[in-house]
């Protein structure tokens, strides 16, 4: 029977109408990943503690040259294929597929990195982002380069240049670790937006660093060289491309704000305009010859450095499926693009042998930021403890930024261009530095990035295991590492300097800033509100996030302790007697939304706490609206108060309120209405939720304030004529 063959795929010829080409198996097979991983994203998440890049990178492997060999999209170039092991078959892409690919999705992430930090954050924290872009990174840079030298007999350039490429962090890697999973939640916000920060920055930074050790190799001698650097990159690429950013985002931010106030614009468009700046911002850069990634921040900061933005597309979902559709996918081809034959000696790379290679991933991610971090933390400001100094220093994953500096790294010693070659030529002996740069860098870098990505991904896991383990058979949550307390050696509360050293070891605070408010004036070292105040509620101390403006504006009592000098002390913000759910419900209010009642009879009694709530935080008029929807939901259900709702309603209000005298009225109509067996066709009394009245009784005994409340409303309710209270305010 005749055969038919496409792209080297060989089919019967009854079947020649299907057509598996590279690119239609990566269609079907990225796709089938992206659907099998979002049907389990949460419990991937929040209970196996994985992110995606470390699952999407072993998919990557599975389908790549080494096992399957189903995508091999850079296995063979023009030239025939670089393993010749493999045979025909490969897509031919080659570095420059890999360098814009990684330029486009690193450009979008550190954007969306400068779009999500809180407004104005760099004017307040640049103390904390100077230091570990400085000091921090320089460290680690010279700690990488001595290992490189050390453990593969490279020169000192060549070092430099490859441990350039591992110097940033990774904000692909850093976003998926860090956000929306319960494990962020339990990390202090400003260690979070601190990390963010400084991923959206390194990338860009590094050039200054790799560019040392490219002209050095390039150029005829050292004075040319450090000219070379200080005017093409220092000025050029770095300070021109911040500069060139911020303009890009403060311009477009005038005019979305034009457009959308002329109403020019509608929600999609608004939405997407985000992803469309990024891409521009991007082009920009590069077009330039500027620093792509300094662009890419600096205009996500500019446009939206006042909030405005970011208040506009807090529902928007854009941010989170970019996330999982551009990672994901780079992280799979990241798997089937593995130089894997490059891991063993070569003849001009014989110092790289698998042994060296994990030698050299086990030093780099215990000494390349640790050490620094912890060496450094007592002048980084939003760094308090050394736990966090700890956390800081092992957070810093080297990922697709890694990748693009050592492609661009090749293209300059290649052609002394920034675009590469397809693959690197064969060089012939003996080889020069400038060959050998060209051969060790994409191997060491590539391997270390995907060690760091399995490390750093499978550290949440870790650390949630480790807490889980570290804590008393009783105080562990029910299910293994499923923990979502603050945690521990961690200042969940930020403090002024004065308190730093008393207070740095304090776990489960129940309050927790960002970032300053410009509208209200502290002292330099009081504690600064900002736009997320996070109050934790119930037993577990559960992380309820709250907007800062509104809790200031419709709460007296946040209102007199947010404006003071010095912050209420730690047991007067303590609420773990309130559930989480009332507290979720006032953090609602408090954003605006409408509440619509209880429905059933358990969340009546959060809507009883919900008052107490209102009662404590004094806001009148949300005491107003629970008053009025529990007399509603009373009404409706046929419900009277339990004596423990009584005793509860006691023990949590003032005398006189009016939510005491309606449930202690509700009871008094019931005993009355019990006492006369008065139950009349329309059920007034609740047989599913009625008590006897000894049980109210026993109530009363226990509370003088509560039987002299229930005498007065039995006379009162007699002398009426029994009237029922849930139709009216007889109870007052």
């Amino acid at each position: 029977m005749e055969t038919s063959s496409t792209n080297g795929v060989h089919v019967n010829g009854a079947w020649s109408q299907i057509e598996a080409s590279p690119p239609h198996l990566t269609y079907l097979l990225l796709s089938t990943f992206l659907i099998s991983y979002a049907l389990f994203t949460s419990f991937i998440r929040n209970r196996l503690h994985l992110s995606e890049p470390p699952i999407a990178l072993a998919f990557g492997i599975l389908l790549g040259p080494r096992v399957f060999s189903i995508l091999t999209p850079n296995t063979c170039g023009l030239d025939g294929c670089l393993d010749p092991n493999l045979g025909p078959g490969g897509w031919g892409w080659g570095d420059g597929t890999i360098q814009e690919i990684t330029r486009v999705i690193v450009g979008i992430q550190v954007f969306a990195v400068g779009v999500e930090l809180p407004k104005r954050y760099a004017s307040r924290h640049w103390r904390s982002i100077l230091m570990l872009l400085g000091p921090v990174m320089t460290i680690g840079w010279l700690v990488c380069a001595g290992f490189v030298a050390l453990l593969f007999g490279t020169d000192l350039p060549t070092s430099l240049v490859i441990a350039a490429c591992l110097t940033p962090t990774d904000p692909v890697l850093a976003a998926s670790i860090l956000s929306n999973s319960q494990f962020s939640n339990r990390v202090p916000p400003r260690i979070k937006h601190m990390l963010s920060a400084e991923s959206g920055c390194n990338d860009g930074i590094s050039f200054p660093f790799l560019y040392i050790g490219l002209f050095i190799l390039t150029q005829e001698n050292d004075a040319s060289a450090f000219k070379s650097w200080f005017l093409i990159t220092i000025l050029w690429q770095c300070v021109f491309g911040t500069i060139l950013g911020l303009v890009i985002g403060t311009t477009f931010n005038r005019l979305l704000r034009f457009s959308d106030k002329k109403g020019y614009i509608d929600d999609a468009g608004f939405t997407v305009f985000y992803l469309l700046l990024a891409v521009l911002s991007v082009g920009v850069g590069s077009t330039l010859g500027a620093d792509d990634f300094l662009v890419s921040f600096g205009a996500g900061y500019g446009f939206a450095r006042d909030g405005w933005f970011s208040e506009k597309t807090k529902e928007a979902r854009l941010p989170k499926i970019l996330d999982l559709l551009f990672n994901s996918a780079m992280f799979v081809y990241l798997g089937t693009i593995i130089p894997w034959y490059d891991f063993v000696p070569q003849n001009i790379t014989i110092s790289i042998t698998p042994i060296r290679l994990i030698g050299f991933l086990v030093l780099v991610l215990l000494f390349r930021r640790i050490p620094a971090v912890l060496l450094t933390w007592r002048w980084i400001p939003d760094i308090h403890t050394w736990h966090e100094a700890f956390f800081c220093g092992h957070f810093g994953p080297m990922g697709l930024g890694g990748l693009f500096l050592a492609i661009e790294a090749r293209a300059v010693l290649e052609n002394g261009t920034a675009i590469p070659d397809a693959h690197p030529p064969h060089y012939g002996y003996p080889y020069t530095a400038r060959e050998k740069a060209v051969m060790m860098v994409w191997p060491i870098v590539c391997f270390t990035v995907m060690g760091s990505t399995i490390v750093h991904g499978l550290s949440v896991l870790v650390i949630s295991i480790a807490s889980h383990f570290s804590r008393s058979q009783e105080r562990r949550a029910g299910l293994l590492a499923a923990e979502d307390d603050p945690l521990g050696g961690m200042n969940h509360e930020p403090q002024s300097e004065e308190s730093e050293e008393s207070e740095s070891e304090t776990e489960n605070q129940l309050f927790l800033l960002n970032g300053p408010n410009p509208n209200m004036a502290f002292r330099q070292t009081d504690v600064e509100l900002g736009d997320t105040i996070i109050l934790f509620a119930g037993p577990s101390l559960k992380a309820i996030e709250f907007d800062g403006y509104r809790l200031d504006a419709h709460s007296p009592y946040w209102h007199r302790h947010l404006r003071t000098s010095a912050m209420p002390s730690f047991e007067q913000r303590r609420f773990p007697e309130f559930d989480e759910v009332a507290m979720t419900l006032f953090a609602k209010w408090i954003s605006g939304e409408t509440l619509h009642g209880p429905n059933e009879l358990h969340s009546g009694s959060h809507y009883v706490t919900l008052y107490i709530l209102a009662c404590r935080f004094e806001c009148e008029s949300l005491q107003n609206r629970v008053m009025d929807l529990t007399r509603d939901f009373y009404r409706d259900k046929n419900l009277s108060a339990s004596p423990h709702r009584l005793e509860y309603i006691y023990r949590n209000v003032p005398s006189s309120d009016a939510m005491r005298r309606f449930l202690v009225a509700t009871a008094a109509y019931r005993l009355l209405v019990e006492k006369s067996g008065e139950h009349n066709n329309t059920g007034q009394v609740a047989a599913s939720v009625a008590s006897s009245s000894a049980a109210i009784e026993a109530t009363v005994d226990r509370d003088p304030f509560l039987a002299d409340d229930l005498q007065r409303a039995l006379v009162h309710l007699s002398r009426e004529g029994l009237p029922d209270p849930r139709r009216g305010l007889h109870c007052t």
